[in-house]
Parts: structure tokens; sequence; C-alpha cells
């Protein structure tokens, strides 16, 4: 017993310690705002409508009374939902993933697969982890899951149910969680916030925190911190500091998190759309996760003006917005006097952006935020007239009614019509090479990046049916039945089709052909519910049909321009 006052006097010791270095800012300071006692539940979540309504770190300047929603002709445009679509895919299911939690083994539900080209979204795993995709070719897909790493999923087409390509997820134990909490200037809860992070000083650690003995986990976190710079990870709030610096995350709810790759210091930018701003200083330490940090919202300021010709004519329908951005991605459109109103804005310099259709761009400022009577003028565009005929491949016939759209690269377009000889004619504005768009019904569209001042050109383009393309003897059909081992035909099964020698098809010597010059088929199909299959192929002669998972089992056949090969029989 006579050790006891010691062993008091030790822990005491070590309590002071402790406080000194975590709660009294030595050596290693707490995170802004998560000193506050009243602030948190006894569950240590931040409860936003307690504490002290006057905590927090903003620096901007109050503007008093704020707009509750956007005015009319602004809108934000980061609180869109995005509408991608998907590209690159085939009629049929032609690859199935396995989406496993890598500690566990167990299927992951919902979990959803994106394309990397686009970040569009084709498909969600079921109960069993399985999730279907119509891949016209092997591509690079990303697997998103709420609490775990972004994974990179290498495609290969003719995987099915029955042997899918497995995905392992593993869960996100590394990241720096910081949680954070809005509250209003009344000290109610905002649930709605868009953000963006800036590294507060160039030099911020870099880190691999995984073990280093597992190379699965290694990989998992190297493809994660890559994949958080691309479209797939869109509503995924994670932070990679000075690699995504303009990066805004849409948060929500009372207590939001992001997921921080990098320690170090941080300057957050916050608005939303009902008329809040605020500036934050934001420290991101190595440790647990802390309690939310109390971010105090106040009203934004707003900036109104006009914008005109140089000859003082209103300009309606022109686009104003913020240069080097800010996280709402405001846009607003000016009404028929030319006027415009755009907000809730941080107050200090800024710097705006004005577009209009006809007329060159402009960078205005800067502009002192809050500021009204704010007058822009733009230069008219030079119109210079551009020809050219529309035809159908590979008859050259031409196309009347087809739909000619140039796009001016400031976002607008010009459109024309082509008569009954494919002609047209539009007076094309700018003096640099736009994208031409050529639609016409039943056919593929045709893109090319063309100057204002070309000369008459042909703009010819597929047939966009298989049906159409076989009776102009653009491609063959290869058809056919695939069988089991039992010998009853089998539904899902990817079949592709190698020529002996392959034709190598290029676009047209000397122009600026974006889309439409070359007829791409994925030369591979799968069968239906019947067990049948039906290949086209632009890719003339003989070769073999072949199952996609076991290449042994093929047929010989010969594809003939314009015709369709049926009979094929193929057999696991």
């Amino acid at each position: 017993m006579r050790f006891l006052p010691v062993i008091v006097l030790l822990l005491l010791g070590i309590g002071v310690a402790v406080f000194l270095t975590w709660g009294g800012g030595g050596g290693v300071p707490l995170p802004p705002g998560t000193g506050n006692p009243r602030g948190e539940n006894p569950g240590g979540q931040y409860d936003p409508e307690g504490g002290d309504p006057e905590s927090g770190n903003t620096t901007a300047q109050d503007n008093g009374p704020r707009r509750m929603q956007l005015p009319s002709g602004v809108i934000a445009t980061r609180t869109e939902s995005p509408d991608i679509e998907a590209e690159g895919l085939a009629d049929e299911v032609t690859a199935c993933l396995q989406v496993l939690d890598y500690r566990t083994q167990q299927p992951i539900a919902s979990a959803i697969v994106r394309s990397m080209h686009n970040g569009a979204d084709l498909a969600f795993t079921d109960e069993r982890g399985l999730a279907s995709v119509a891949l016209a070719e092997p591509a690079q897909l990303a697997v998103v899951y709420e609490n775990y790493l972004l994974r990179l999923a290498p495609v290969q087409l003719g995987s099915t149910e029955q042997e899918p390509q497995v995905v392992q997820l593993v869960p996100d134990r590394w990241s720096l969680r910081r949680g954070f909490a809005f509250v209003d200037p009344d000290g109610k809860a905002v649930t709605d916030v868009l953000v963006r992070l800036r590294p507060a000083n160039k030099a911020q650690a870099t880190r691999l925190p995984v073990p280093a003995g597992d190379a699965v986990l290694r990989r998992a976190w190297t493809e994660h911190t890559m994949l958080a710079t691309r479209a797939v990870s869109r509503d995924v709030a994670v932070q990679l500091g000075k690699y995504s610096t303009d990066r805004v995350h849409h948060l929500t709810g009372k207590v939001a998190v992001i997921r921080f790759v990098a320690p170090g210091d941080y300057v957050m930018e916050a608005a939303t759309t009902s008329g809040l701003v605020a500036r934050n200083e934001i420290s991101v330490i190595p440790g647990s996760e802390p309690p939310a940090q109390r971010i105090m919202m106040i009203g934004g300021a707003w900036i109104g003006g006009r914008v005109t010709d140089l000859a003082g004519k209103a300009l309606a329908d022109a686009q104003v917005s913020v240069q080097g951005s800010e996280p709402l991605g405001l846009r607003s459109t000016t009404g028929q006097d030319g006027t415009f109103t755009i907000g809730p804005l941080l107050n200090g310099a800024i710097t705006l952006l004005a577009r209009h259709g006809l007329h060159a761009p402009i960078a205005f400022g800067p502009v002192l935020a809050p500021a009204q009577d704010v007058q822009i003028k733009l230069r008219a565009l030079q119109r210079t007239p551009l020809r050219g005929r529309v035809r159908s491949r590979p008859d050259h016939q031409p196309i009347a009614l087809a739909t000619i759209i140039w796009q001016v690269p400031n976002g607008a377009a010009i459109t024309a019509k082509t008569a009954a000889d494919g002609t047209f004619e539009l007076r094309a504005a700018g003096d640099v090479a736009a994208k031409l768009l050529v639609q016409a019904p039943g056919y593929t569209t045709y893109a090319e990046l063309v100057d204002p001042g070309a000369a008459f050109a042909n703009y010819d383009v597929w047939p966009a049916t298989t049906a159409a393309r076989l009776n102009k003897g653009v491609t063959a059909t290869l058809e056919g039945v695939v069988f089991g081992k039992n010998g009853f035909p089998i539904a899902n099964a990817s079949v592709r089709w190698t020529p002996q020698v392959r034709t190598n098809h290029i676009g047209i010597p000397g122009r600026r052909i974006l889309a439409g010059a070359t007829l791409y088929l994925p030369g591979v199909a799968t069968s239906d519910s019947s067990g049948a299959f039906v290949l086209e192929t632009n890719q003339f002669g003989s070769g073999v049909v072949s199952l996609q998972r076991d290449a042994s089992k093929t047929v010989n056949a010969t594809a003939i321009a314009g015709q369709s090969k049926n009979g094929l029989e193929l057999r696991q």
C-alpha cells in the first residue's frame, strides 16, 4: 500500500500531460471549433442546435438580410443532378462483375458501377453483389460504394453471372475523416451546403498509410487517390489536398463528413442556394476523428448590372458567371433589358465572365462585391458563310432535312437544315475552328472541327441500323446458336468474331473529324433466351466465331458484305 501515493501521483502527471497536449494546445492543436463543450452531445456527435452561435472562424463580412432563394435567371449549376449519357454500349449484356468485401468476402449490394470515360452510371450491384453491363468493347470501369475505397475495374468481355469478374472493395480505414456542422446566423442547422477546400500552404504531407505488406490494400489506396480526381467520384466527399483544389463537395445532413487523404491546413469556402456563405480555416491533423467542427454561415454579397453591345443595346440571354468559379457554380442569365444579378458571394474582389452567343466573351473586373450598376459591353463576333452537303454512306445520296449545328466556342449554337439536294448554308460566328454536328434521322451523328471560312465540303453519314447497313452492303452478319454441354441452347453466352485478315478503317485525310467518319462495330454478341446470336461486322473474309470464355470452342465462317451467314453452331 505504500506505493499507492506514488501510483496516484504518476497517473495525475500523465493526465496533466494529456490535457496539455490535446486540450491545452501544446504540441498538436485541436482542430478549430472542437473546444466548445456545449456543442457536443454525450455520444460525441456535434449538436448543431446547441453551443455558442458565435463559434467558428468565418472571415466573411455579413451583408445583412439575405435572399432566401436564388432570384429569377440565376441557377446554381453544381446543385443540378448530372445527366451523363453512357457511351460505348452494346445492345446486350457482355460482361458481369461481382463486388465483394475484401475482408469478409461477402457480396456488397447497391455498389455503383461507373464508366471511367465520363462517369456515367452503368449498373448497380444486386444482393449477390452482381452487376451486368452491356459493353461494346473492353473498358475501364470504376466501382463506388459509401465508406469504401474507390476501385478500378478493367473489364473484359465474356464474364457471366455464373463466372463473374470479381472486384474486391476495401473499407476505408485510413482517410482522415472530419465532420462539419453548418449553422445559419440564428444558430439553426444548415443541411445542404456546397464547399470548396484549398490548401492554406503549399507544403503538404503525402502519405501511403496502408500496410506495406499487403499488395491489395496498397493498390486499392493508389486507385482510390487516382479515381478521386475523376468524374466517377463526383458524389464522393474525398479531398486530395493540393491535387483537388477546384473540387466542390455537395454536403448534406446535420453533420457532413469529408475524407481527407492528406493532413494539412485548408481554407474552406461554403455557400447555399438560400443566400448563405462562409470562409473558414480548417486544420486536419493525423489521429482519430474529432467532434464535428461548427461552421457559422452569414448572408452573402450580390452583384448586379447590365450587359450590352458596344453601342449600348441590351443583350438578352447573355450569361454571367464568376471567373475561377465558386462553390455553387453560379450562372446568371440576363433579361430582355440586359440586367443580371449574381450571388451569394463572399465579399471581396470578383472577376465576372460574360458570354453571349454571337459576341466575344469577356473577363470583366475586378468588381468589389457587393456591387450594383456594373456595366459590361461585348463585341459582336465576325460572321462568315459556311456551305456544304450531307450525303449517305456508301452510296453518296443527298439527305434532305438533316440538321446542321455550328457550336460556337462560348457555348452558343447556330443551326440550319439541308435542302432537297442535301446542301446547307449557315453564317458561322467567330474566327476560330468550332465543332460542326450533322444529325439526320436513321443515320449516325457526325462531328468535325471546321474553320468558319472553310471551303464547300461533303459530310457523309453512316446508316444507324443493322438492317439498313446490311441492305447497303456496309456490313455482314454471322448468325447462329450456342449450345451447352447438355445439348440445350444457352442464354447470355458471349461470342466473338475474329477475321483472318483485319481491315483498318481510317477517317478522311486532312479533315479533323471528331466522330462518325468510321463505323465501329464491337465484333461481339450475346446469345438471347433461345441461345441465338447475331454478330454484325465490317471485317470481311474468312475467320472464326468463338466463345469468349473458351476460345478453343470455335466455328469457321466467312463474312461477305451485304450477306447474312446463318446456321452457325457453337458448343460449350
